[in-house]
């Protein structure tokens, strides 16, 4: 291995690391158990052999045997061969129409032996050289090995093999592994996930079966990475949601790719290589080309009009050199192999052989353009003779003439440009020497005959192109004027699609491409008739396309016959036209995941089953495979580079590749004279003859402006096609008769139009000056007319004379001006919108191109310019004067790719249903996300932006256009909705051309230049800066107006200077730092601002100053006299502050004074106070002795009283209405009625004492503190009974328990109170002597309030003086200070 990685060629796929080793070494172990007795040597040898081979180019294949040879030379090698397999795989290849080729057979072989060894295994190679054969004739040859009972021992192989075919780039990685739902956090299958998942619970289920996962297509590190846990030993697919599938061994993972370019060392050392190359198929295409042919013999779909052998013979001679020659000296715009163009010449025999009894010689062309109505237009050219037609075909020569235009046409097809010249001689001299009886004409183009079958001979292609008739009712857009090149595109489309054969059309921007694809489907194959039997549907690549939008295209032009199972309607096959097929950006590691998809949708051997179907997965339902049935593309693109890019072999093998040349002189002439002469037929002689002239005069500007003004970074926009030479036309085509009466007349508009075109895409004066003098050189050359400077500034417009709105010259610019002005108060008025303009000569001029513009059908403009050159604006005014709706999107705060669709889906609805001219304005500065773009460049090229109407919408679309329309078929009104959007719609895209970003959109999206006019602002001239600066400085307001007016020449003129000065040193910076610094009109506004405010600012701060400086002079004025008036007030001071001090001064003598007294007083009444709490104390103390025998009765009082609360009457009738009471009742009444005063106590007085209502109430309110003490001895009888206690006495009456325990407690009460007696008698002497005391104490108190109050008072008054002392001196120090400020003042 270590000799091998020094000595062999450098490949992507090639390992030679320990995973390699370890192959062998397991392979080695296989035929050890199989071959005992065998020689180690031997075995190991064949182990390495068998192991590494497979992978090797051809001729690393003869290096490493040879490295074998050298390190074993004593070891015989000998091939052990398996001949069971290959016998299975030769019957198989038999069956399937296939050549038996040995080489082919050991490939096939050697992916079996790759299989036994290792579950992952990559077949790498170019397209065409056998990969996808190779594993469906392997898993057929295994199958069938299976179903006759093969004994295979323990190889498991051989088994029923299922392939499971997936793409890994048509879909994104979350689709293919799964994802977790960002918001439900659900997870979803993938693609992959779900087939693993499969295929485990087979595995699981014992099911011996085989599957193949088989991935068809690029592998990268990116998706890969994922399934290097599977490819290893554990066999382990680790998912994202954390789940982990074991892959049982009966699942084997097969890759299918070009190269291994951008695969990680990782992936390719965990897969066995096969490396596949056009050698094992004895060169690559004649096994390819010979199956093709004998397939359609066998079929006898030709009969013998299929002349097999005839066309191998003629393949043998013409193939090898031919395409040795053109890999040699020609180059392609679009990549080919080789076993791709003789598979195609193969195919456009069967084209010519399939169509052999149309009736398509080219003899009725003109009777076919008659039919189409108009003016016959003659420019003097001739149509080719009839050739005579013969009575017998010779069928052979006729067939060997089919072989040479198929040769023709797909050999040399593709061939660019500059090659052309060089395979068309080159084709000439071979076609005479293999064809000598084809009669071929002699130095004659191989490019230029067709064949004619009716007169078994070769015509000129220009046999079969009608004459062109001007009809005026027919849109400009919808002429066609015929060519050769678009009559060998015509029958070569219509041919291949016929057979199948999808077609590539490529060629340089502008040539017509897509003009002609779409002739060939509208009226060619009628694609729009219902009764036809093909439709068709088209969509225009850009930088942003991706698969889904790619995939939702197709599902909604295709009906859907099954679920799985979409197609052309009934009875019809579709045809999918591609526009700009190859300008999808690729992926970092260089995938393009649309144009993946678009290859698995269109080959036939991508179904996951292995059925010859292509389709696609569902994008929600990824176990749901649909399809793709009776479905063919037509795809255009231009060469690789400015935005466009490589398209994989892999897709451009399933088409049949064809150049459309860039257009001679001589078509280009006979296109647009054809038109202009059909045109000016009705204008006058002198007009007329012109026509011829312009076009030759136009041709030449275009070809030079073509070839010297070159596209550069800075002048990326500097691409010129014949689109750029058809809105010159066009332009031309806005006059009528009334305008129109002289050559020179004619000639003015032709400058003005070509100007338009290309003058105003210009970006500096140097080029325009060099655009100048090549038109008037060219005019003067070809029209003889010399133009005066004054025609290059010219204007045309509809709008400036309202009496005529005919498309004409505008000359009376002071007019305009006026007109102007009274347009913007309007549009104020209309608009509820202020705009105010100056409009100095070049903001007429762009606004007059903008008008031009929108009188256009589909005219749309890219508008470029710095910020503040008036894009915006002008284009508003532009679009009032020519009174269309102006729609801008309004940008907020999440707003997104469905706001803008939406505003989008509005705008177009408005311009295709109500049949009305919209603007549609659209800034830089709104592109929120690149995908506006991306819809803003489906519009430009085809009037739509794929899935944007819902089903309601179509019907509102149809419903409103129906009428206008003039058909019931519904394609047929949507196709002229959309040709009605296109026509109605005007784009207005303003653009700033600093930074990378333009140069990039322009890049990424085509349309952007080929299909918008372009208009350059460039930086204000000096009058226009001059003007503006007068408009600014008139609306000057406040105290700067009355200067500014003064001065407005003066500051206008040094506002220029400045502007001016600045834009020449920030030159002068870039060109010597490489710096930018950028003045655009919005800065120079700013500085007209600036200075307005500066001014304004510094008026108001002088007007500051004066009033400042006079207030000052009042000030001092007013010093003087207050001077004055202070040292007057002084000397009036002086008296008073002496009073005051001797005031205060007797006043301290008479507080001293007061104050003594007061202490006096003091003492005594401290004295009498200390008596009086001495005295207070002694009442205090029997005060409290009381209070506590109160306290100790007066709880059984309260709980007695709280108990005759309790009583009613009902309780004291109860007891009445006792005859004879029980002896407690009595006792009880009797102790009552004796302390209420009773004479007596029985029965009889109790009854009476209870008869009276208020016998509670003198219950309540019995005076306890003045009890008779007879009465108390009297009670001692009852209160010394042991029956009288309220316990016993409630057991006979509830009422008599509260009465006895009132008397109870009335004698309790006054029994303490007796002795308390003595205690209240010297309480009451006690507070006699206190009562005393504190009389003499306040009297005492009030003397010392009075004394201290008299201090009190005095303090006052001294304080009073005091503060007027010194209040008058703080007022003599102010008035001194003051004094002495105005003196420093003054």
């Amino acid at each position: 291995y270590k000799l091998s990685s020094e000595q062999l060629s450098k490949q992507y796929h090639y390992d030679f690391g320990m995973r390699a080793v370890k192959s062998i070494l397991v392979m080695a172990g296989q035929l050890k158990r199989g071959s005992p007795d065998e020689d180690e040597d031997m075995l190991l040898i064949r182990a390495m052999r068998d192991s590494n081979i497979p992978k090797f180019l051809r001729d690393d294949t003869v290096l490493f045997q040879a490295l074998i040879k050298d390190l074993f030379p004593l070891v015989d090698i000998q091939d052990v061969p398996n001949e069971d397999l290959s016998v299975y795989i030769r019957r198989d290849m038999e069956a399937q129409g296939l050549q038996i080729v040995e080489s082919f057979i050991t490939k096939i072989v050697q992916v079996f032996d790759t299989m036994v060894v290792r579950h992952g295994m990559m077949t790498v190679g170019l397209t065409h050289t056998g990969k996808t054969t190779v594993l469906e004739s392997l898993k057929r040859t295994l199958t069938i090995m299976h179903a006759e009972e093969y004994d295979g021992g323990d190889n498991a192989l051989f088994n029923k093999v299922y392939t499971h075919w997936v793409n890994p780039k048509s879909i994104t990685s979350e689709e293919l592994y799964g994802e977790v739902n960002s918001v439900t956090r659900e997870w979803t299958d993938g693609v992959l996930s779900y087939l693993a998942k499969t295929v485990a619970r087979e595995g699981q289920d014992g099911n011996p079966d085989r599957n193949w996962l088989v991935f068809d297509g690029p592998v990268d590190a990116v998706w890969i990475e994922n399934l290097n846990t599977v490819l290893d030993d554990n066999r382990m697919l680790c998912l994202v949601s954390g789940e982990r599938i074991k892959v049982p061994r009966t699942v084997i993972f097969v890759f299918e790719v070009q190269d291994l370019a951008v695969a990680s060392p990782a992936t390719v050392s965990r897969c066995g290589m096969v490396y596949m190359e056009p050698f094992y198929l004895d060169g690559g295409w004649m096994p390819l080309a010979q199956s093709f042919s004998e397939a359609l013999q066998k079929s006898g779909v030709y009969g013998a009009r299929w002349m097999h052998t005839r066309l191998l013979d003629a393949l043998r001679m013409l193939i090898p050199s031919t395409l040795n020659f053109l890999r040699k000296n020609c180059g392609e715009y679009i990549a080919t192999i080789d076993a791709q163009l003789v598979l195609s010449l193969c195919k456009l025999v069967q084209a010519y052989v399939a169509n052999w009894d149309e009736a398509d010689d080219g003899d009725d062309v003109e009777a076919e353009s008659e039919k189409q109505g108009g003016e016959k237009v003659d420019i003097g050219a001739k149509r080719p003779a009839q050739p005579p037609k013969v009575s017998i075909v010779d069928e052979a020569q006729l067939f060997d003439k089919y072989i040479i235009m198929s040769y023709i046409w797909s050999l040399g097809g593709n061939v660019a440009d500059a090659s052309r010249d060089k395979i068309d001689s080159y084709m000439q001299g071979l076609i005479g020497k293999t064809f000598p009886d084809a009669k071929w004409p002699a130095n004659t183009s191989v490019f230029t005959v067709v064949v004619h079958k009716a007169g078994n001979t070769f015509v000129p292609w220009s046999y079969k192109v009608p004459s062109f008739r001007y009809n005026r009712e027919k849109p400009y857009f919808e002429m066609l004027v015929q060519t050769p090149d678009t009559a060998i595109l015509r029958q070569h489309c219509v041919y291949l699609l016929s057979v199948n054969k999808h077609v590539l059309i490529n060629g340089v921007t502008g040539v017509g491409k897509s003009a002609a694809v779409n002739y060939v489907l509208s009226d060619v194959m009628d694609s729009e008739n219902p009764a036809a039997a093909w439709q068709s549907c088209g969509m225009s690549f850009s930088a942003q396309t991706n698969s889904p939008a790619l995939q939702e295209f197709i599902e909604a032009n295709l009906t859907k016959k099954k679920n799985t199972l979409l197609g052309a309607a009934p009875g019809k096959r579709c045809i999918i036209l591609i526009d700009d097929a190859n300008m999808p950006e690729p992926e970092t590691y260089g995938a393009s995941p649309p144009l993946e998809l678009l290859r698995q949708t269109l080959d036939r051997g991508m179904h996951p089953s292995g059925e010859s179907a292509g389709g696609f997965f569902d994008r929600k339902k990824k176990d749901l495979y649909k399809d793709v049935r009776d479905v063919l593309c037509i795809a255009c693109c231009g060469p690789p580079g400015g935005g466009k890019h490589e398209i994989t072999p892999r897709l451009t093998t399933l088409f049949h590749c064809l150049v459309v040349p860039q257009l001679s002189t001589d078509s280009m002439q006979s296109i647009f004279q054809s038109i202009l002469t059909g045109f000016l037929s009705v204008f006058e002689k002198e007009v007329r003859a012109q026509a011829g002239k312009l076009v030759t005069a136009v041709i030449e500007v275009f070809q030079r402006i073509s070839t010297e003004m070159l596209p550069t970074p800075l002048k990326i926009h500097y691409t010129f096609n014949l689109r750029d030479l058809s809105k010159v036309v066009q332009g031309v085509l806005m006059l009528e008769t009334k305008h129109m009466g002289t050559a020179e007349e004619l000639c003015k508009v032709f400058c003005h139009e070509t100007a338009r075109v290309f003058h105003d895409r210009l970006i500096n004066e140097e080029d325009r000056t060099w655009f100048r003098q090549t038109l008037g050189e060219t005019v003067k050359k070809h029209i003889g007319v010399t133009v005066p400077e004054a025609w290059h500034s010219n204007m045309y417009g509809d709008w400036a004379d309202q009496k005529d709105e005919a498309y004409k010259q505008i000359s009376d610019i002071p007019k305009v001006v006026e007109l102007l002005q009274d347009v913007q108060v309007d549009f104020g008025v209309q608009m509820a919108k202020e705009i105010d303009l100056v409009m100095f000569d070049d903001a007429i001029q762009h606004l007059t191109r903008l008008c031009r513009i929108l009188r256009q059908p589909r005219g749309n403009a890219l508008l470029v310019g710095v910020g503040g050159s008036g894009r915006h604006s002008l284009t508003e005014l532009a679009a009032f004067i020519s009174q269309q709706k102006c729609f801008q999107i309004a940008v907020s705060r999440g707003y997104d790719i469905p706001q803008f669709r939406e505003d989008v889906k509005q705008l177009l609805l408005d311009a295709g249903c109500l049949n009305k001219p919209v603007v549609f304005l659209f800034s830089d500065t709104q592109i929120v996300r690149e995908q506006f773009l991306e819809d803003i460049n489906n519009i430009l090229n085809i009037g739509d932006v794929p899935n944007l109407y819902a089903g309601e919408d179509y019907e509102r679309i149809i419903s409103a256009t129906r009428e206008r329309a003039n058909t019931d078929n519904r394609r047929s009104i949507i196709r002229y909705y959309i040709q009605t959007v296109r026509d109605n719609l005007h784009v207005i895209f303003c653009v700033s051309p600093i930074g990378d970003q333009f140069r990039n959109r322009l890049r990424m999206f085509p349309s952007l230049v080929n299909c918008m006019t372009i208009d350059w602002y460039t930086k204000w001239p000096q009058q226009a800066l001059k003007q503006v600066a007068n408009r600014i400085f008139t609306k000057a307001e406040g105290g700067c107006k009355e200067t500014v007016s003064e001065n407005m020449e003066k500051l206008s003129d040094m506002c220029v200077v400045m502007h001016t000065m600045i834009h020449e040193d920030s030159e002068r910076m870039w060109n010597t730092l490489k710096r930018r610094n950028y003045t655009t009109p919005t800065s120079y506004l700013a500085l007209l601002a600036s200075y307005l405010a500066m001014l304004d600012t510094t008026m108001s701060d002088t007007d500051e100053q004066l009033r400042r400086f006079q207030s000052g002079l009042d000030t001092l004025a007013t010093t003087s006299a207050m001077v004055e008036k202070l040292k007057k007030e002084i000397q009036e001071m002086q008296p008073k502050l002496e009073k005051a001090s001797r005031e205060a001064e007797i006043q301290g003598k008479e507080i001293a004074k007061g104050k003594e007294e007061a202490s006096k007083v003091m003492a005594v009444v401290e004295v009498e106070e200390a008596k009086c709490k001495v005295i207070m104390a002694e009442a205090e103390e029997i005060r409290s002795e009381c209070q506590e025998g109160l306290d100790k009765a007066m709880p059984v009082f309260f709980q007695a009283q709280e108990a005759l609360k309790t009583l009613e009457k009902k309780d004291v009738d109860q007891i009445k209405s006792f005859p004879k009471p029980p002896e407690a009742v009595e006792k009880t009444m009797n102790a009552v009625i004796l302390l209420l005063g009773a004479a007596k106590q029985d029965w009889a007085t109790a009854k009476s004492f209870m008869a009276d209502t208020r016998f509670f109430k003198k219950l309540e309110e019995f005076d306890k503190d003045n009890i008779d003490p007879k009465i108390i001895k009297k009670l001692q009888v009852f209160i010394k009974d042991p029956g009288f206690t309220p316990d016993i006495i409630g057991g006979s009456s509830t009422a008599c328990k509260s009465m006895c325990m009132w008397a109870r407690a009335i004698d309790n009460y006054y029994w303490v109170t007796k002795d308390l007696g003595p205690k209240k008698a010297a309480l009451a002497v006690a507070e006699t002597k206190l009562n005393s005391a504190k009389s003499e104490l306040a009297e005492k108190e009030a003397e010392l309030a009075a004394a201290n109050k008299k201090v009190q008072q005095l303090e006052a008054d001294a304080q009073e003086t005091i503060e007027r002392k010194d209040n008058l001196e703080k007022e003599k120090g102010i008035a001194m200070a003051k004094l002495g400020r105005a003196d420093q003042l003054l």
